[in-house]
């Protein structure tokens, strides 16, 4: 029976020429090198090599500490601590910048402003190519982050006619803006503009999170069940 080499995969035909027997079958045996031959002429047993390197030096680059029972269990237990350190001091970074200042904390700061000025910030968002704005009230050495630019462009021209301005206020950003006792910038509005702006780019913090877990997962697996992963 003529065996049709052609329908082999390049994983196929080299196994088969590790195992024939040339001088029982020298017909198969040339089919199939002419064959092998052909994969290499159309780039297909060059790829199959290719692939199979890089696959090789996947496994090679990967990092994978492994650890045993006994008397090196400290390591372990080292390594397991390390691993949850890096996630509490993340979560320590984190949770503040979603937190504020309670309002009941601040000192009402009593003043009169002789100058104020609107500030615009340009934003590009480079997946979406939208252009945003922001506007942010300065005056004195204070400043009301992202207010919008109706409220922002009014108070720049009103806030020096005022005879009192009262002022809640966290290391120079405001919370909260009165004018002769009227609340014009309320403490939930700033609050939510100040949070947005502490939480800007805080998604590095995830990647760094996923990219510990992507580096690290076998290596904590060992560290909790030794020989779970191994280089070999």
């Amino acid at each position: 029976m003529k065996i049709d080499y052609t329908k082999y995969t390049v994983s196929e035909l080299l196994d088969v020429q590790d195992n024939i027997d040339q001088l029982a079958h020298p017909e198969r045996y040339q089919l199939l090198c002419e064959e092998i031959n052909f994969r290499k002429s159309n780039g297909e047993y060059n790829a199959y090599l290719k692939s199979f390197t890089t696959d090789e030096s996947e496994d090679e680059d990967e990092l994978i500490i492994e650890f045993s029972k006994g008397h090196k269990s400290w390591s372990r237990r080292a390594f397991i601590g390390f691993f949850a350190l890096i996630h509490l001091i993340v979560i320590a970074l984190v949770i503040p910048k979603y937190l504020a200042p309670s309002l009941s904390d601040m000192t009402e700061y009593k003043t009169d402003i002789s100058h104020a000025q609107c500030n615009v910030e340009e934003y590009e968002d480079s997946e979406t190519d939208r252009i945003y704005y922001f506007y942010d009230l300065n005056f004195d050495v204070f400043s009301a982050i992202n207010i919008g630019q109706t409220i922002c462009q009014k108070l720049a021209k009103a806030l020096p006619t005022y005879s009192q301005v009262s002022i809640w206020q966290s290391e120079g950003y405001v919370y909260q803006l009165a004018v002769d006792a009227k609340i014009v910038l309320p403490y939930e509005k700033m609050k939510k503009s100040m949070v947005e702006l502490q939480t800007d780019g805080i998604e590095m913090y995830l990647f760094l999170l996923i990219g510990l877990w992507f580096i690290g997962f076998k290596s904590l697996a060992n560290a909790i069940k030794p020989a779970s992963f191994t280089k070999d």
